[in-house]
């Protein structure tokens, strides 16, 4: 077994800290962020069977929350905070694929989004979000 120094993250519980491989095994990817609540601009993908890494800008998520991988490992579901507006403090789901296109599936105001978890099928979204009530919602057709 080779260990890779660019996939060591920080041991703190942070949101820098956070990391997902992909379900075919291929990649790992984390936040640019070198250290937990430090601004990430984007993403690094570490392709685990050759070593090579990349890096992906994602310029609306500017506090990685949390990521998930797409159910085939072509593109990550990444969460976080998206900047303030008059309304307060703004936050999303934004998807990734692996060539750098980002989409912006969902945005609120003064809503605290961490992560989206994809069904196995691809046709659901499990949303983790922090809010002052207790209301489920189903996103379909994302």
């Amino acid at each position: 077994m080779t260990e890779l120094p660019a996939a060591k993250r920080p041991s703190d519980d942070g949101p820098g800290s956070v990391w997902s491989l992909s379900p075919d095994g291929r990649y790992l990817a984390s936040p640019l962020a070198a250290h937990p609540y430090e601004a990430a601009s984007g993403l690094r993908v570490i392709d685990l069977a050759t070593g090579k890494q990349r890096e992906i800008p994602v310029p609306s998520v500017l506090l990685i929350m949390g990521m998930d991988w797409a159910p085939d490992s072509r593109s990550l579901w990444v969460g976080g905070y998206m900047g303030r507006s008059s309304g307060g403090t703004r936050s999303g789901i934004v998807r990734v694929d692996l060539t750098g296109h980002v989409t912006t599936v969902l945005e609120g105001s003064s809503m605290a989004v961490w992560f989206a978890i994809p069904s196995p099928d691809g046709r659901r979204l499990a949303v983790l979000a922090h809010t002052d009530n207790s209301n489920v919602s189903l996103l379909e057709n994302f």
